[in-house]
């Protein structure tokens, strides 16, 4: 049986938290007198090394598979997966900018910037990262 990799992110929109469990993050919401559910993210990687937000958007990295670029539609209760970055490896941490750069660090103690871009693709606006 695997240790659980569990920690508290940040204070996230005011009065979300994430709680990020294995490959699982959860999102709630502090109310008067209760904690609120909104909903669970699968970022269906167990090796997760670190998430940040910002604005309307999650970055999370993984020491194995890379980067991965969410963001919050539909009054912040669901994700979509904008990029998939499994080329930049051995990540350790992770810091968004702005919603379109961010930076990586590694477990050599590199790190670098990365800036999101659009392209069209079959009338369909993709998203990547460009170094």
């Amino acid at each position: 049986l695997k240790n659980p990799v569990f920690f508290i992110k940040k204070i996230l929109f005011g009065k979300r938290f994430i709680i990020s469990m294995n490959q699982f993050i959860t999102i709630f919401e502090i109310q008067k007198r209760k904690v609120q559910f909104i909903f669970v993210l699968n970022s269906s990687s167990e090796t997760l090394s670190d998430i940040d937000t910002r604005m309307n958007r999650l970055l999370t990295s993984d020491i194995i598979y890379g980067i991965k670029i969410f963001k919050f539609v539909y009054r912040l209760t669901d994700a979509v997966l904008l990029v998939e970055n499994l080329e930049i490896n051995f990540v350790i941490g992770c810091k968004l900018l702005d919603p379109v750069s961010f930076l990586v660090f590694d477990n050599l103690g590199n790190i670098k910037f990365y800036r999101l871009f659009s392209f069209q693709s079959e009338n369909k606006s993709k998203f990547d990262v460009k170094e």
